[in-house]
């Protein structure tokens, strides 16, 4: 700002969570970024997250992206979204997988079966298997700021359970338990502060795939791939 519009609308330097800005005293008055020459907002002690709050940073963008995959829409054989014959809006990789059969079930519940690297995820369909992948993901970064230490099998499955959609649950139970996962996230994300517009900066800085089905020309075998 020039001298005298400075002096006009009554601005003072202030270190804000996005850096240095000119705040207007005037009520309704919106701040106005500080550039450095390159063009980037110039960052001041505000900026500057600390240890907790970068750590929080990553668990809540995991839980995010995560829940992402939760709302994409499921895909048919041929990469065209899954419609619900109903309404003709495409169904979520959640609706169609987030309830596991009976027999996961009982799969998942076999200690030797392990996680997504165990016996009962070789049973289950590529679209499951993304599912269950972002769900310990999502468990596993809610858990670590809480125990800070490795997590076990049975500890993750009991969040999972906690959580997320089980063979018996009514809708209501679902829906209840969306609304846990988001508050959660939320709370992880306010912990975060100012550390966690700074890694959506970052991660919107880089290329971004989508997820696909393509059939394996050996096996026959279609996966959910990301590009």
């Amino acid at each position: 700002l020039s001298k005298a519009e400075y002096a006009r609308g009554n601005y003072e330097v202030k270190d804000t969570p996005d850096g240095y800005a000119y705040v207007a005293k005037a009520p309704g008055m919106p701040p106005i970024p500080i550039l450095t020459a390159a063009g980037a907002p110039l960052e001041g002690a505000g900026a500057k997250p600390t240890e907790d709050q970068s750590k929080s940073a990553g668990f809540a963008f995991r839980m995010k992206q995560s829940t992402k995959i939760f709302n994409q829409p499921a895909l048919n054989k041929d990469g065209t979204a899954i419609l619900d014959p109903n309404t003709n809006m495409p169904v979520t990789l959640e609706e169609l997988y987030g309830k596991p059969g009976r027999y996961q079930a009982i799969m998942r519940a076999v200690p030797t079966a392990g996680l997504t690297t165990g016996v009962a995820n070789m049973s289950e369909d590529p679209g499951r298997q993304m599912y269950r992948q972002a769900q310990e993901n999502w468990v596993s970064a809610n858990l670590r700021p809480e125990s800070g230490a490795v997590l076990g099998t049975d500890e993750i499955e009991k969040e999972i359970q906690k959580y997320f959609p089980q063979t018996n649950d009514k809708q209501e139970t679902i829906d209840q338990k969306a609304r846990a996962r988001r508050d959660t996230e939320l709370a992880v994300t306010v912990r975060a502060g100012p550390a966690y517009k700074q890694i959506e900066k970052q991660y919107a800085a880089q290329p971004t795939g989508v997820a696909r089905l393509v059939r394996d020309p050996i096996t026959g075998v279609y996966r959910y791939v990301m590009e």
